[in-house]
């Protein structure tokens, strides 16, 4: 029986520019894979270290509720759209170290019900407008 193939040492055939092509392409994607796992590999690191550091509380005392009220407005403006207000608001409370932000819904209602809602929007229009003129 003969064989239907013809053998051919592949060391003797030159690679097609096809074949070019494609394992230029293969040798671009292993590079991009071997980077992407570098940078993961160094994200996993820094989230090491960032877990390790103390969070503190970076808010003035007695202003987490004005925090609240100013993050609230900032969400319901739109600016962050492609996240769940309890989600936004959490990652706001661990940004600031401030876990007891997280449970906004509370403080947020007593806030606007003390007129003291106004009041922050009102002060920080006055900055506004004094950052605008100087």
């Amino acid at each position: 029986m003969e064989d239907q193939f013809i053998h051919i040492d592949p060391e003797q055939v030159p690679p097609s520019p096809f074949t070019q092509i494609i394992q230029g392409f293969a040798g671009v994607m292993k590079q991009n894979d071997a980077e992407k796992y570098a940078w993961q590999k160094r994200c996993e690191e820094y989230e090491k270290q960032a877990k390790k550091l103390p969070q503190t509380n970076i808010v003035a005392e007695g202003k987490q509720k004005e925090l609240i009220a100013i993050f609230h407005a900032l969400y319901k403006v739109g600016y962050f759209p492609e996240i769940s207000e309890k989600d936004f608001m959490q990652r706001v409370a661990d940004m600031l170290g401030c876990p007891g932000m997280a449970s906004y819904s509370g403080a947020l209602y007593n806030f606007k019900t003390t007129y003291k809602y106004d009041e922050v929007f009102d002060n920080l229009l006055k900055v506004a407008k004094a950052e605008k003129i100087g």
